[in-house]
């Protein structure tokens, strides 16, 4: 067995990404970056990064794709394309300290059982280059646990009956649902938001969001 021992830059850990299904690639008419123009090899996978704040550019409106990356920082892109929510649980390894940037990234992977091997040695190395062999076992895990982003979607709603019970109507024939609340909010001209959210002027009993 051939292990790749070969370290990570930026750009190879947003192609890993996209090969097991974990970034969407995007290709728009001009560069975000300076260093990765559209004719670049990596050009989709850093403007899909990018477009959906998967990994961010540097101050100098630069991305830096041959940069290399550390284990932290491979944790912390990991956990963002799992849609992982974060712990700070108590770490069963010495070298990365409560506070930290990346400790509640690290911890959410440990507590999801990826660093096995860092566990039975109480280290983990944060700063150290992530290998390739390593990043790839790790978005392996990913994959496999990846978990439902809540989707959002724009509608516009009109309130129906002037009852005090209406029910509540997305402008398109396509619904997804029916879901009970009774609140009160200011507005219902329109709503961005996660699918069990609502914006309603007046307490209803339904209400219908579009895909």
């Amino acid at each position: 067995l051939e292990i790749n021992l070969s370290p990570m830059n930026r750009c190879s850990l947003l192609k890993n990404l996209a090969q097991h299904n974990l970034l969407t690639m995007y290709t728009p008419e001009a560069a975000t970056f300076a260093d990765v123009p559209t004719n670049h090899d990596c050009f989709p996978y850093v403007e899909g990064a990018s477009k959906y704040n998967v990994m961010s550019g540097n101050p100098d409106s630069s991305f830096g794709p041959d940069t290399s990356v550390n284990k932290a920082e491979v944790s912390k892109t990991a956990v963002t394309v799992g849609n992982f929510e974060t712990t700070s649980a108590v770490l069963p390894v010495s070298d990365v300290s409560e506070g930290e940037w990346f400790y509640d990234d690290v911890a959410t992977l440990f507590s999801k059982g990826f660093f096995q091997k860092e566990s039975a040695t109480g280290l983990f190395h944060p700063g150290k280059v992530a290998a390739r062999y390593w990043t790839d076992s790790l978005l392996e895990l990913v994959a496999a646990n990846k978990q439902s982003k809540p989707s959002e979607t724009t509608v516009n709603v009109s309130v129906g009956p002037s009852s005090p019970q209406g029910s509540a109507y997305a402008s398109t024939d396509t619904v997804i649902g029916e879901f009970n609340i009774g609140f009160e909010v200011e507005n219902y001209d329109s709503y961005t938001g996660p699918e069990k959210s609502y914006l309603v002027k007046r307490s209803v009993t339904n209400i219908f969001l579009a895909k």
